[in-house]
């Protein structure tokens, strides 16, 4: 049935969307400037449970096990990337329609307002996917280290979806209520900042 309805479902909003942020410079360049981050925080993480092992005399070996380490590193700067970029992304969804004067044009087509919501949220969160699966063979690489099981690692990608969830959502809901972009912004990060506390 799921995979009926799928196959018949056109998403021409989703589609609009990915296409124009695949055609903008911005995206490649952001998408750029997070992989060369990840991986030279990653590299200098390493390099530095590296360095430890060896000046405290246990050989090159001896940072096997700290594995753990890195995962908990990796989470967490996926965590702040999103904080960081996922509302960005996000509180334009509906307000960024609102301001260009087009959020008319896009309820009087032929979509209910629950699947414009809906495309919209999810053209925010995929460019968010994509950028969360560069961190897949840096996981490899905390896994070959050891120290942990790999009921950790799901645990891990189950924390970073529910965070990205989470932001989306709280990001998409101002973003439907207020009408600019901006104050959609910062609206985003009082509510996280108060559901954090």
């Amino acid at each position: 049935m799921w995979k009926q309805l799928l196959m018949n479902a056109e998403f021409p909003l989703l589609r609009r969307e990915l296409t124009q942020s695949a055609g903008r410079r911005r995206t490649w360049v952001l998408r750029v400037v997070v992989l060369v981050l990840l991986i030279f925080v990653m590299l200098s993480w390493y390099s530095s449970l590296v360095q430890g092992a060896l000046s405290m005399g246990r050989g090159s070996l001896s940072f096997l096990g700290t594995g753990s380490q890195l995962l908990a590193g990796l989470v967490m700067f996926d965590l702040w990337a999103m904080l960081l970029l996922l509302p960005a992304l996000t509180c334009s969804a509906i307000a960024g329609e609102r301001e260009r004067q087009t959020l008319g044009l896009v309820l009087v087509s032929r979509m209910t307002p629950a699947g414009i919501v809906l495309e919209k949220f999810l053209a925010r969160l995929l460019p968010m996917a994509w950028l969360l699966m560069l961190t897949g063979p840096l996981l490899g690489i905390t896994y070959s280290m050891g120290g942990f099981s790999r009921g950790a690692i799901s645990v891990a990608l189950l924390v970073l979806l529910l965070a990205a969830l989470q932001i989306s959502s709280v990001s998409m809901f101002w973003s439907c209520l207020l009408g600019s972009s901006q104050s959609a912004f910062w609206m985003t990060y009082v509510s996280l900042i108060a559901m954090a506390a």
